[in-house]
This record gives C-alpha cells, structure tokens and sequence, in this order.
C-alpha cells in the first residue's frame, strides 16, 4: 500500500469563488466544488440548494449532511488551518486579506 503522495495546498486553493477570501469551514458539494460555510449558508441554503456553479441540485444532499452534522469538509478545513494559520485567523477575525497590503 503506497501512501499517494499529494500536491501542496495553494493559497489559490483555498480561496472561496463566492466571497474571495479564504475557506473557512469549507463545504465540499457532491459536484466537488467547495465553498466556505457562511457563503453556502447564504447561496445554497437560504436560495436555491444547487450548486453555484454548475447549478446541480443539491437539495436531498444538505439536509441528509445538516442532519448528521457532516457538512463542512473537516479533513480539507485542517490543512488549510495548519498551512494558512495567519490568513484564517485573519479571516476568522473579520479582517480582509487586502488589509495586510496597505
């Protein structure tokens, strides 16, 4: 059994396509396409339960993940925290990532 080796995690990766700030407790959909909680809970949840970006319902699977507490991606939300620990705690905080340029 050969442990699969993966790429680094980019800071690009880690950022949401909804709000451009990085994932926060992000939630991977069925589609694969991941966005931050908050931007879930605001796009998904409260509006249409499909996908923002490719629109594939994901209705029957948010309330089956809501229920069994399962919806954030915990595995991806640790390795964004241990790689990215000052932009979370930025971002956690309410600071934007432009704050830190000027």
């Amino acid at each position: 059994m050969s442990k699969k080796l993966e790429a680094p995690l980019s800071l690009s990766d880690c950022l949401c396509q909804i709000c451009m700030e990085i994932f926060v407790e992000p939630v991977t959909l069925p589609c694969n396409h991941t966005l931050c909680n908050s931007c879930f809970q605001l796009t998904v949840e409260k509006a249409s339960l499909c996908c923002p970006f490719c629109r594939r319902r994901v209705s029957s699977w948010a309330r089956y993940n809501t229920r069994r507490n399962t919806l954030i991606n915990w595995e991806l939300w640790e390795k964004i925290q241990k790689n990215y620990p000052k932009e979370c705690e930025r971002r956690i905080n309410g600071q934007d990532l432009e704050e830190e340029s000027k």
